[in-house]
C-alpha cells in the first residue's frame, strides 16, 4: 500500500446544529442567507489548517474534500451563483496550497450527477449527454486546479432530502452498462491530464446497479477487461455499510483493478463517538488479509463522515473532538501503513495523548478497557445470532444491525417480527445484553485515573434501555410501562442522546403478514433465486414498498424527510 487518504469535512461543520447530515460538507450552513460568507470561512481556515497538520503528523499522505460542484464555475449559471462559486474557488485554492506545503495529495469528491435548474436547462437546451457534461466539469477542474491528483466519484447514492444548497445530486447511473460506458468515456481525459479516476462501488440496492457493492457478477459487468493505470476502485470492506460481523466482499479479490478500501473511524451505527467504540481489532482482521493483496494500493479513512445525528457535534481534531474517533483514525493508519499490532496502536496513542501522566500500568488498563468496549458493542448493540446471518432482500445485503439504527432505538412490529424470526436462542440474546452492562461497570472502574472525559452514566443508561427492549422482545414480558418510564427519565437527562420508542402492537394478523413476507422475499444466500429475478423485478415490488414503507419509518430515519425514500430499495 502507498495511498493513505483521509476525508477532511470536520472543520466545515463548525456552524452546524440540530440534526446534522454528516455525509458531506454542509454548504448551506457555511453560507449566510444563501450568500457566501467569508467571515465563516475565516474561522474554518485555521481549523482546516490544523486538521491537515494533524492527519499529516499521524502519517496520512492524501486528503479528500467536497466537492466538484463548488470548484467549477459555468457561464450558464445565474450571476449570483457565478459570484458565489468564484468565492469558493478562492478559498479552495488556499486549502490546496496548505495541503501542497505539507505534501498531502488532493482528491476531490463528487456524485454522478449533481443538478440545479440551470444545469437541467442547459442539458435540455444543448442536448448534451450527462457523461459529456461531467467530462466538461472534470476537465475544467484539472485545468483550474493542477494540484488535484484525482477525483472520487459516488454513483450509488444521492443527496438526502434534507440537503439544501445550490446543487443536489440524483441517481443517474442505473445499470452496469451505464457505469462501464461512463468509465470508458472519461478515462482518456484522466490520461491526458495524468489524474486518477476513483470509482466507488457503494450502492444502496437501487436499480440494476444496486448490488455492485457485493455482487461479483455485477462488478464484472462494469469492470471486466478494464485494466488501467489511471483507474482505482474504492470499496467498503464488507457487503454492506460500516458494520461488524461482515465477511469481506468477493469483488475485493478481483486483481484486475487497483483498489483502495474504505474504513470509518467515527462509527455512525455505533454511537457516533459518544462512548468507547474501538475498531482496531475489527479492522486488523480485514487489513491482515488485504496486506497480502498487491492490487490493494491504499485506504480511505473517514474520521467525521457518516449520516444523521442530533447528538452533540464532535468535530474530530476541531472542537469537542471524540477521543474514540481520534483513536480509530490513528489506528487505521498505523495498522495499514506501519503494520503495527493493535496493542501497540493503543499504548502509543495513549502515551501521545496523555504524555504527562502515562505509564505502563495505565496503558495496559486502557488496552483492557478497549477490549471490554469491543464486547459491549458486539453483545449489547448487535444481536450476535442475527448479525452472523447472511440475509438478502433483492439487491441489498440486509445489515447485521437493525436495532438500534443511527440514533434511533425504536422497535415496532416490522423490526420486531424480523428479529423474532431470525433469532432462535433468545436466552443467549438476553444474556449478552446483561453481560454488556456488566462490562460497562468494569470499564468505569478501569477508567479512574486514565484522564478519560467519558460520561459512563450515559453509556450505561443507553445500553440499559437497549437491554430492556431486548428483554421485552425475547422474554415476552410486559415491560412497556417500565421502558417508557425509563426512557422518559433518560430523555430529560440526555437531551442529545438516543431516542427510544417501544411500539409493538402485537397485532396477530399484521405479525403473521410480516412473517410470511419475510419468508418469501428474504433469502439466506447471495445468489438470486428464480423468484427474485422474475417476481421481485416487477410492479409487485412497488406494492411491497408501499406496504412496508410506513412501519419502516418507525425504526429508521430513511423516510423522515431527510434521507432517500425507503421505496428506493424497491426500484
Amino acid at each position: 500500500m502507498n495511498l493513505y487518504i483521509v476525508e477532511t469535512s470536520a472543520p466545515f461543520f463548525l456552524f452546524s446544529t440540530g440534526k446534522i447530515n454528516w455525509s458531506k460538507i454542509p454548504f448551506n450552513d457555511i453560507e449566510t442567507e444563501r450568500n457566501f460568507s467569508q467571515s465563516k470561512f475565516n474561522k474554518i481556515i485555521p481549523a482546516y489548517t490544523n486538521y491537515l497538520h494533524q492527519i499529516k503528523k499521524i502519517g496520512y499522505n492524501a486528503m479528500s474534500i467536497d466537492d466538484l460542484s463548488h470548484l467549477v464555475n459555468r457561464s450558464f449559471y445565474p450571476d449570483k451563483l457565478q459570484k458565489k462559486i468564484t468565492s469558493y474557488e478562492k478559498n479552495y485554492r488556499l486549502f490546496f496550497k496548505i495541503a501542497q506545503e505539507i505534501d498531502l495529495g488532493i482528491y476531490t469528491k463528487t456524485d454522478l450527477m449533481f443538478y440545479n435548474c440551470a444545469i437541467k436547462d442547459f442539458i435540455k437546451k444543448d442536448r448534451i449527454t450527462i457523461f459529456k457534461l461531467m467530462a466538461d466539469y472534470l476537465e475544467q477542474l484539472f485545468v483550474k486546479y493542477p494540484l488535484v491528483k484525482g477525483v472520487i466519484i459516488r454513483i450509488g447514492e444521492k443527496d438526502g432530502v434534507d440537503v439544501r444548497g445550490d446543487f443536489k445530486s440524483e441517481l443517474t447511473i442505473k445499470s452496469p452498462k451505464d457505469l462501464r460506458a461512463f468509465i470508458i468515456s472519461v478515462l482518456p481525459l484522466f490520461h491526458r491530464y495524468k489524474k486518477t479516476l476513483i470509482i466507488r462501488t457503494w450502492t444502496v440496492g437501487a436499480y440494476e446497479i444496486g448490488d455492485l457493492i457485493w455482487n461479483k457478477e455485477t462488478y464484472q459487468k462494469v469492470f471486466k477487461d478494464i485494466e488501467d493505470e489511471n483507474l482505482v476502485v474504492s470499496m467498503k470492506y464488507g457487503e454492506s455499510d460500516f458494520f461488524r460481523y461482515l465477511d469481506m466482499s468477493d469483488a475485493i479479490f478481483d486483481t484486475k483493478q487497483k483498489k483502495i478500501i474504505e474504513f470509518q473511524a467515527k462509527r455512525e451505527y455505533e454511537g457516533f463517538g459518544e462512548f468507547p467504540v474501538f475498531t482496531g481489532w475489527e479492522y486488523k482482521r480485514y487489513l491482515s488479509k488485504l496486506s497480502r493483496l498487491n492490487h490493494i494500493i491504499g485506504i480511505w479513512s473517514w474520521p467525521q463522515e457518516g449520516r444523521w445525528s442530533s447528538m452533540s457535534p464532535r468535530l474530530t481534531y476541531v472542537t469537542h473532538s471524540s477521543l474514540w474517533n481520534e483513536l480509530n483514525t490513528y489506528s487505521i493508519l498505523k495498522i495499514a501503513k506501519d503494520c503495527w499490532s493493535v496493542k501497540k496502536c493503543i499504548k502509543t496513542f495513549y502515551k501521545n495523548t496523555f504524555p504527562d501522566t502515562s505509564s505502563d500500568k495505565k496503558e495496559d488498563a486502557f488496552v483492557t478497557l478497549l477490549r471490554l468496549s469491543d464486547k459491549v458493542i458486539n453483545k449489547g448493540f448487535y444481536i450476535e445470532e442475527l448479525a452472523k446471518k447472511q440475509l438478502y432482500f433483492r439487491r441489498t445485503r440486509v445489515p447485521p444491525l437493525l436495532f438500534p439504527w443511527w440514533q434511533n432505538g425504536s422497535i415496532n412490529d416490522l423490526n420486531y417480527s424480523f428479529i423474532k424470526r431470525y433469532v432462535v436462542d433468545k436466552k443467549k440474546a438476553i444474556r449478552h445484553g446483561q453481560e454488556a452492562l456488566r462490562y460497562i461497570k468494569q470499564m468505569k472502574k478501569l477508567s479512574k485515573g486514565l484522564n478519560l472525559k467519558q460520561d459512563f452514566n450515559f453509556y450505561y443508561d443507553t445500553f440499559y434501555i437497549l437491554y430492556l427492549i431486548r428483554k421485552a422482545i425475547f422474554a415476552e414480558q410486559n415491560l412497556e410501562k417500565k421502558i417508557k418510564a425509563t426512557t422518559k427519565i433518560y430523555s430529560k437527562k440526555y437531551h442529545q442522546g438516543f431516542f427510544f420508542d417501544l411500539n409493538i402492537t402485537k397485532n396477530k394478523l399484521r405479525l403473521l403478514l410480516f412473517n410470511y413476507l419475510f419468508k418469501i422475499v428474504i433469502r439466506e444466500k447471495s445468489p438470486y433465486r428464480l423468484f427474485d429475478k422474475i417476481i421481485l423485478n416487477t410492479k409487485i415490488t412497488t406494492f411491497l414498498g408501499k406496504l412496508v414503507a410506513k412501519p419502516m419509518i418507525k425504526f429508521s430515519p430513511l423516510d423522515e424527510g431527510i434521507a432517500m425514500p425507503i421505496t428506493i430499495l424497491f426500484q
